[in-house]
């Protein structure tokens, strides 16, 4: 296929290329900086938190590079890519990530919460979105000192909700002062998707009983394109059509189980592994019948009972054959070259092997002579929590990568039902085969201290 430049529109058009690689710089600078803070803070190397806007690069790096030199920001706890436009360096975002008396807070905080006056942005504070009123007290000095500066306060829809935000854009409306206020609309505020936070069909259409002149920017590229090059037509019009079937619910299940993916990789030295676990639990969520489940609680900590109603509710819904859809989808994954119930049939669905207990599936495993399992069961799998339908685990290095398919295969073809395996924090469980072996020197411990022992080392002193 012959390669087609992409035609630009509005703004964009404007951009030389210099400055489009400036704004490219800043997304993946931002996008690089948020994934290794948010290792480093996984990992306890951070005491802050990190809040990443993972998803919102191109709406930071281009407000930030459409604001004046001398105009500014007022921001929140995910913006750090507007910071880095407006010239905050990474120097003085890791200073402050860690604490350090020589950054922006001057070692008074630990996270995303700063600002560098100076380069033009506001202090980032915890409560949402406190830095609007700020931002509408700057551009009301501006308007008075005719200095042609010019604020912007941003925030996410949810922040749009409180008084503060609405008393901020009401003086903005009333003074006709120089602001703009920009919300990243995610479609969730935590768990409350758009239609029960506010009755407009927009965000955007909140402006109106202020008289503020809105506008809603429907994609986050930094310019509207007439072809997109990366993915063909017909591609395309499969996204359009899969993409009117998706209800809020199954979009709310999917970033439940991606968050907790997201959490997984800290725990697994083998991504592929934690990847074929999330594709795993897709299955489940793929499979569940429509409208029957209202949510999948996939966060339980370790020692919390499990929300029994919840997971019998997933459990009656799970069916045995993948549709066709997600057969395809499976067959370009790499961690599962195969389908798992391929020859699934009425034979497959009837199997009733009762496993009640680990030492269960460790003897089914046996019985079946699945060697490399059972060696796995025994050896590298620490259990944390077992119940019908679902198993927690964690485990050493020398897991098996295919270990979590080859389960969850086994699993179906012998009970007739798909599990969830998933993965814990305890890091104090052991394998069954460190209990032994614990069990063992215990024992020998023991006999060291009887009478027979005794008698054995005054026989034979050597």
């Amino acid at each position: 296929m012959d390669n087609q430049s992409i035609k630009r529109k509005g703004y964009s058009k404007s951009l030389n290329k210099e400055e489009l690689w400036e704004i490219y710089k800043s997304m993946k600078t931002q996008r690089l900086l948020e994934e290794r803070l948010l290792k480093l803070y996984k990992g306890g190397q951070l005491s802050g938190a990190v809040y990443p806007g993972i998803g919102q690069e191109a709406s930071m790096a281009g407000i930030g590079a459409g604001m004046g030199k001398d105009d500014i920001f007022g921001g929140t706890h995910r913006d750090l890519g507007v910071q880095m436009m407006r010239g905050v360096s990474l120097n003085e975002i890791g200073l402050n990530f860690f604490g350090k008396k020589h950054g922006p807070s001057k070692g008074r905080d630990g996270n995303s919460h700063f600002g560098v006056v100076d380069k033009g942005t506001l202090m980032v504070v915890s409560p949402l979105p406190d830095s609007a009123p700020v931002a509408v007290g700057w551009a009301l000095a501006s308007q008075q000192s005719n200095s042609g500066v010019v604020a912007v306060a941003n925030c996410g829809e949810g922040a749009t909700a409180t008084g503060t935000w609405h008393e901020s854009i009401n003086m903005a409306g009333v003074h006709n002062l120089p602001i703009v206020f920009t919300v990243q609309n995610n479609q969730f505020a935590y768990s409350s998707p758009n239609e029960v936070e506010f009755g407009t069909p927009n965000v955007a259409d909140r402006g109106a009983g202020y008289g503020i002149e809105s506008k809603i920017i429907p994609t986050r590229s930094l310019g509207s394109i007439e072809k997109d090059m990366s993915i063909s037509d017909p591609e395309a019009q499969m996204i359009n059509q899969f993409s009117k079937n998706i209800s809020m619910q199954d979009i709310g299940l999917f970033w439940q189980l991606t968050i907790k993916t997201i959490g997984d990789l800290r725990l697994v030295g083998n991504e592929n592994l934690a990847l074929e676990m999330y594709i795993m639990q897709l299955v489940h969520l793929k499979n569940l019948e429509e409208g029957k489940t209202t949510r999948f609680d996939i966060n339980s900590s370790d020692g919390q009972e499990e929300n029994f109603k919840e997971r019998k509710m997933i459990e009656n819904n799970i069916e045995t054959n993948l549709k066709n859809k997600t057969k395809d989808q499976l067959k370009s994954t790499n961690q599962i070259k195969t389908n798992p119930i391929k020859n699934s049939n009425v034979e497959n669905r009837n199997a009733k092997v009762e496993i009640t207990s680990f030492q269960d599936l460790i003897n089914q495993s046996n019985k079946e002579k699945e060697i490399e399992l059972k060696y796995d069961l025994e050896r590298n799998v620490k259990l944390v929590r077992f119940s019908k339908g679902k198993i927690d685990i964690s485990f050493n290095e020398q897991l098996n990568k295919n270990f979590i398919k080859d389960l969850t295969e086994k699993l179906l073809q012998w009970t007739g039902e798909r599990w969830i395996i998933s993965l814990s924090k305890n890091n104090d469980a052991k394998s069954i085969f460190e209990k032994k072996q614990e069990s063992k020197i215990k024992l020998i411990e023991n006999f060291k201290k009887g009478e027979l022992a005794k008698e054995v080392e005054a026989a034979f002193p050597d």
